[in-house]
């Protein structure tokens, strides 16, 4: 199998229990590549993903986090084990402490078979040695039995299971749903602001517009266009732009809500316009792109029986 272990690490420790876990890997026949998290721009040709992280204020080290947010459609293809380095004292050796609660929800987003927590490291040198105590309680020893463990359980897996057929695909239409979310997100937030703080008009949007509609102002009108469209928009380009598993559809609804607002201007007799055109076109798109990509990611799901709960211990058990 060819496995690739990659890490999130601000002072290094991290990084040695990384290259641990690959030399043991690759003693015991799998071909490993061994590289930082912000160094990988994509997953194919891997069958196995091993990702760690230094644990800050209970979160990952943000490399590892942005790994996970940037390859989440590919590292659901993929079997995945996490490890975590964090605790200063000895808790880590003395019994399986599962991952924290942000830890836990970010590998909950692409499943993973199995999750360590060894201990942390404060160097002389750290700037944080004024506020801790300098040690090392990084067990080596159990990180390399939990390596063989973890060598034994990729031997066992069937065969090739990766999908690399269509992530490519998937990633552009991403950053197509990201883009237009974004922009629709942005121009709807400043284009309802604008109507909110002047309700009765200005030179670019006049009171005139509103003559054969129910509105007296564009108070009603701004409001659902920041609302529904401006925040619709920028958190579904947020939530896909982090990886969250069912985002594809907060992007459709999205879209929708910016057709049906167009639908609704146009029959209210309101002059249609080149602006119009444009962003009908846009939230077309955008639930075209959305719906293809929540497709996609159904149709390349992983078989069930590969995943279940993020476990917390060495041995995939939850803690």
């Amino acid at each position: 199998m060819k496995v690739l272990v990659t890490f999130g690490s601000r002072r290094g420790g991290t990084e040695e229990i990384a290259h641990v876990v690959g030399e043991v890997l690759d003693d015991l026949g799998h071909d490993v590549d061994v590289r930082p998290a912000n160094d990988v721009h994509g997953l194919r040709g891997w069958d196995v993903v091993v990702l760690g992280g230094a644990l800050y204020a209970w979160r990952w080290q943000k490399d590892a986090r942005r790994f996970v947010y940037r390859h989440a459609d590919e590292l659901r293809q993929r079997s995945v084990w996490a490890f975590s380095s964090g605790p200063l004292d000895e808790s880590a050796s003395q019994r399986e402490i599962g991952p924290t609660w942000p830890v836990r929800r970010l590998l909950g987003r692409i499943g993973v078979q199995g999750h360590v927590t060894f201990g942390g490291r404060i160097a002389p040198d750290s700037p944080e040695a004024d506020r801790f105590e300098v040690g090392d309680w990084r067990d080596m020893e159990r990180v390399r039995s939990w390596a063989e463990m973890l060598a034994r359980d990729v031997h066992a897996l069937p065969g090739r299971r990766v999908v690399d057929a269509g992530m490519r695909a998937i990633s552009r239409v991403r950053t197509l749903v990201v883009a237009l979310c974004l922009f629709t997100g942005v121009t709807a937030l400043a284009g309802g602001l604008e109507l909110l703080i002047w309700p009765h008009g200005t030179g670019f949007v006049p009171l005139s517009l509103l003559e054969r509609t129910p509105f007296h102002s564009f108070l009603v009108p701004g409001l659902v266009l920041f609302v529904v469209v401006g925040v619709g928009n920028f958190v579904s380009s947020v939530l896909e732009w982090r990886g969250y598993r069912h985002a594809a559809v907060a992007a459709f609804a999205a879209g929708l809500a910016l057709v049906a607002m167009i639908v609704v201007e146009l029959s209210m007799f309101v002059p249609p316009s080149w602006l119009h055109f444009v962003y009908f076109c846009i939230g077309v798109v955008t639930m075209i792109a959305s719906a293809w990509l929540w497709w996609k990611r159904q149709t390349l799901s992983r078989p069930p029986e590969t995943r279940g709960p993020v476990p917390g211990g060495a041995e995939g058990h939850p803690a």
